[in-house]
């Protein structure tokens, strides 16, 4: 089953492409602009009636700095216990 995801939160591309270097730290799940406006990606599992897979939708969200520190946290847990750093979080819809 396919799925939809960016490669970055809508708002680290309305900052110029030049300036992203300097103003921006991107990684495959976390995204810093300005050292002010924190987002996480995550995923949402959302089933499909007669297919076996979920449709996946990769979503960014805008988190406060408390909350992206909580996140960051969870991610290394995540890491050390599991053995492999999680490529996404999901959230996954009942199946009806």
């Amino acid at each position: 089953m396919p799925g939809y995801s960016a490669d970055a939160p809508l708002y680290f591309y309305s900052i110029p492409t030049e300036e992203r270097d300097r103003r921006c730290a991107l990684d495959a799940d976390t995204c810093i602009v300005d050292d002010e406006h924190y987002f996480a990606r995550g995923c949402l599992e959302i089933p499909v009636h007669g297919e076996s897979e979920p449709f996946i939708w990769g979503v960014w969200v805008s988190l406060s700095q408390t909350s992206f520190a909580t996140f960051k946290s969870a991610r290394i847990s995540a890491r050390f216990s599991a053995g492999c750093p999680p490529s996404c979080h999901s959230i996954r819809a009942p199946r009806t």
